[in-house]
């Protein structure tokens, strides 16, 4: 992946095919799995592997690109039996990088929505 953190063309690409409304849920989906991978219990491997794979996905498509680069990190070391503390909180920090540019991103395109 290229290490960016935010590619703007991917998220501008995504709102000429689905309206706002829809990629707010994609958003709050995002932001769910963010919480519940942050919130998993670093023994139970298994459900953060899963958990990373879905955030990984979610953030590419919304354009997250170091978001899902961590993710993918965090899936890998679940499956090596590595230690996941670091790469938890790497993800949760650029999971609420990702939550402020969707804030500051999506804003304007609510205002011309309900202006």
């Amino acid at each position: 992946m290229s290490g960016e953190e935010f590619n703007r063309a991917a998220l501008d690409e995504l709102l000429t095919i689905f309206d706002l409304q829809r990629i707010e849920v994609f958003v709050d989906n995002l932001r769910q799995l963010s919480v519940e991978l942050a919130q998993s219990d670093v023994s139970a491997v298994d459900e953060i592997e899963s958990r990373a794979h879905k955030l990984a996905s979610r953030a590419g498509i919304l354009g997250c690109s170091r978001l899902s680069e961590r993710s993918l990190a965090l899936e890998q070391a679940c499956r090596e039996g590595s230690d996941l503390h670091e790469l938890l909180r790497s993800v949760e920090a650029e999971a609420a990088k990702a939550d402020g540019h969707f804030a500051k991103l999506l804003e304007p395109s609510r205002k011309s929505v309900s202006g």
